[in-house]
């Protein structure tokens, strides 16, 4: 078996240098350097290489980000196979050329969505997002750069702070608010925009914890309701509940200490329920903003089609 003590190590790096803290990147870079160290010299041993870093990875970080970004690595690799008409030493020279370009292609498409969607953001626009996006930021600033004007309402969560500090130090008026009081200001803003850990096959994402709560509200009081992703995030899973979310993570929660001492006076019968990630069904969704257009959430199963039969077709061209 290869050595891939390595792995991790190498994966974390990525992450951090990367400009936004993407997974994505660093299972893409990852992978990319596992081919560029394989000794193999045949697909089925290229694959099982693939295949064993993935597993280190996801039991190190267990996230539907990785997930995503192996699942996306592994298909392309299969595809590019037939493709090539089975040409290994060209197999391997493309995948780690196209892994090599992955980083830049996706920072560009960051760009190109601010590009393409920024025209929904008109001038004196109030505007409630939700967690932390760099989609989101970059659709902000570019519309900045356009001479609009525009508040924000932040809901307060512990990834919300590079939004935040993104609009102070932009001097953009910003209401800083709890996720409770989405209903109380729903009325006073004009559009939602947040963004996405995973967009699934039906349409609807997969994002922080109380992203579906402010889609209901969202839509019960006719406020338009946008998410910002890059196509990358698109994966071929389809939950059909909050309970069908792969990998959902349950975080570990000292309640109040009021609770806290009625909980540990009968513990056997205090449950607790603190999930990561919830799952944001299709028909909450207006529009999906992207670097291959706008999308309505019905033609994201068209374009994973498209997108699973060349890895380079997530990229800006």
């Amino acid at each position: 078996m290869a050595d891939f003590s390595w792995v991790i190590e190498h994966f974390d790096q990525i992450v951090m240098d990367s400009q936004d803290n993407l997974e994505v990147f660093g299972v893409i870079d990852t992978l990319t350097e596992v081919l560029k160290r394989s000794k193999a010299e045949t697909m089925m041993g290229l694959m099982m290489d693939i295949k064993d870093a993935t597993n280190l990875l996801i039991e190190e970080h267990n996230t539907n980000s990785v997930h995503s970004g192996s699942q996306l690595f592994r298909q392309y690799a299969t595809r590019a196979w037939l493709d090539l008409e089975q040409n290994f030493q060209l197999l391997k020279s493309e995948l780690i050329r196209t892994g090599e370009q992955f980083r830049i292609n996706a920072l560009a498409s960051k760009q190109k969505i601010a590009h393409i969607s920024s025209r929904f953001l008109r001038d004196g626009m109030k505007i409630l997002t939700y967690g932390s996006s760099v989609e989101v930021i970059a659709i902000i600033e570019a519309a900045l750069e356009q001479g609009k004007r525009l508040s924000v309402y932040v809901t307060e969560t512990e990834s919300s702070s590079p939004v935040y500090k993104f609009l102070m130090e932009r001097n953009i008026p910003v209401t800083l608010m709890p996720i409770s009081a989405a209903a109380y200001v729903m009325k006073d803003v004009d559009l939602v925009l947040v963004g996405a850990e995973v967009v699934v096959e039906n349409g609807g994402i997969i994002n922080t914890i109380g992203t579906y709560q402010i889609a209901i509200i969202a839509k019960a009081i006719g406020i338009p309701f946008y998410v910002a992703s890059q196509s990358f995030k698109f994966t071929r899973i389809y939950p059909l509940n909050q309970k069908e979310i792969p990998d959902n993570i349950f975080e570990e929660h000292t309640p109040i200490p009021e609770l806290k001492a009625i909980i540990d006076e009968n513990p056997e019968n205090a449950k607790m329920l603190y999930p990561t990630l919830d799952f944001t069904p299709p028909n909450y969704i207006t529009l999906l903003f992207t670097e291959i257009g706008v999308l309505t959430p019905s033609a994201v199963s068209d374009e994973l089609l498209k997108q699973y039969r060349a890895f380079n077709e997530l990229a800006i061209n």
